[in-house]
């Protein structure tokens, strides 16, 4: 009995580990009780300001496009100057293709009922690249490679053909087109008056995502009710429509005297001085 007693009690589970005990509950809700800010660096403050040490990327586009209303078609290419400023070596860069939203495999075709606000209501487009290279000076000569890319619903990594490091700059050259679908998300879409289509063009280059100090590559996709801050730059861009059309467009107006009539140019200069 007793042998029976000690193997029994041998085999009784051990006791659970005591876990610590939780936090005491913040009590005070006053909206003068301090604030817990991080601590401060010399790349951000503690409130999250920039420090001495902040840094942002640059990216600088050249762009050529032109719209062929026949096909509904943008097409075109771009140059992206990508300059490194962050203290990273960078082996891939991720850049934003809004318009792989009209896909049938996007995310947003999966979340977005057919007839919702932002759904492609049958619509299946998306940009086609032609091609995405790199662009070197050699000389006197411009060397272009072909770079490997893996695409991801509407975000597309592009791995380098040599890292980029600190204060280091990389030029992309990428040829693209893609339908204008009828019913977009809001900003993007075309309609038909007596007159001939109305577009309204957005998202309508690659470009590339943001790189910063507190989440690395921002590379959240792209569902339609939203859009995502973008890295600094200047765009220099051309677009070729067919004739009797007017673009509005912001910036600053190279060529007025080609694509404006007399009366456009004086309502224009016009309202450039206005309130």
């Amino acid at each position: 009995m007793i042998a029976l007693l000690l193997v029994m009690a041998l085999q009784q589970p051990a006791a659970p580990p005591q876990l610590p005990p939780l936090p005491a509950a913040r009590t005070d809700t006053s909206p003068f009780r301090r604030l817990a800010l991080s601590t401060p660096t010399l790349l951000r403050e503690g409130s999250g300001r920039p420090g001495p040490t902040y840094w942002q990327q640059r990216a600088d586009y050249t762009i050529a496009v032109s719209l062929d209303t026949a096909t509904h078609t943008i097409a075109g290419r771009e140059t992206i100057r990508y300059t490194n400023r962050s203290p990273d070596t960078l082996r891939y860069l991720w850049l934003q293709l809004d318009q792989n939203l009209f896909r049938d495999d996007s995310r947003g075709a999966l979340l977005n009922p057919p007839d919702a606000r932002f759904a492609a209501r049958g619509f299946h487009g998306g940009f086609v690249l032609d091609r995405v290279e790199s662009v070197r000076p050699s000389g006197r000569q411009t060397v272009r490679r072909s770079l490997k890319t893996i695409e991801d619903g509407t975000v597309l990594r592009v791995e380098l053909d040599r890292p980029l490091p600190p204060r280091g700059v990389a030029s992309l050259e990428i040829g693209y087109s893609f339908q204008v679908p009828e019913h977009g998300a809001d900003r993007m879409g075309r309609e038909q008056f007596p007159e001939g289509w109305l577009y309204e063009i957005a998202q309508w280059y690659p470009r590339l995502a943001v790189y910063d100090d507190v989440r690395g590559w921002n590379t959240e996709q792209y569902l339609g009710q939203g859009e995502f801050y973008l890295e600094y730059g200047d765009i220099d861009f051309a677009i070729t429509v067919p004739r009797g059309f007017i673009v509005a467009a912001t910036g600053r107006l190279t060529n007025p005297l080609q694509v404006l009539t007399a009366q456009q140019r004086e309502r224009l200069a016009r309202a450039l001085h206005s309130d």
